[in-house]
């Protein structure tokens, strides 16, 4: 399936294997990585093992954004949870976002996605909202950046949109969006 607005590059969002996790790890091991997640970064090696774990027992799918010459440059991550949770790492914020729903409902036949926010992630709260993804609530929460830091506190707010909803904002997430193959 491809997705190919005319003038822009295209990207291609593929399904990730094992091979792909130690740039996942990578790309997500800098210093504002908590700014995203709220979960410690493991070695990689346990990131590996763990991750490789939780896809086989159908807990997490992964998929990757690739440019044109095949670098990865971005990643989806769909965790289960009460529902499925889709989160995104990479440069092309719209161009994930319109991936991650596309992947969730097309592909993968999700019925509704989760997304959840730091406060501090500003630029995927506008995001959110311009593409008009319904707001379920926010909660106070501690975390730490690594096993023995000190205990942080942060906001999230939590996000929703089922497959009916996407599919009527689906051609203002594309017109947003990179060009995109989905292989």
């Amino acid at each position: 399936m491809e997705n190919l607005p005319t003038g822009s590059r295209t990207h291609t969002i593929r399904r990730a294997d094992v091979k792909d996790l130690s740039e996942i790890y990578r790309m997500q091991n800098v210093q504002f990585r908590d700014k995203v997640f709220i979960e410690p970064m493991p070695s990689l090696d346990d990131f590996v093992k763990y991750t490789s774990r939780t896809i086989e027992a159908g807990y997490e799918h992964y998929y990757v954004e690739e440019d044109e010459l095949g670098v990865v440059v971005g990643f989806i991550r769909y965790l289960k949870k009460d529902d499925w949770e889709a989160l995104t790492w990479g440069k092309w914020l719209n161009t994930l976002v319109y991936a991650s729903c596309y992947v969730g409902f097309d592909i993968l036949n999700m019925p509704k996605l989760h997304f959840a926010v730091r406060d501090e992630n500003k630029r995927v709260f506008h995001l959110y909202r311009k593409f008009g993804f319904r707001k379920l609530g926010q909660e106070f929460i501690c975390y730490r950046k690594h096993l023995l830091a000190p205990i942080q506190t942060t906001g999230l707010t939590h996000y929703e949109l089922t497959a009916e909803e996407y599919r009527e904002k689906c051609e203002m997430m594309i017109k947003n969006s990179l060009a995109l193959r989905f292989a």
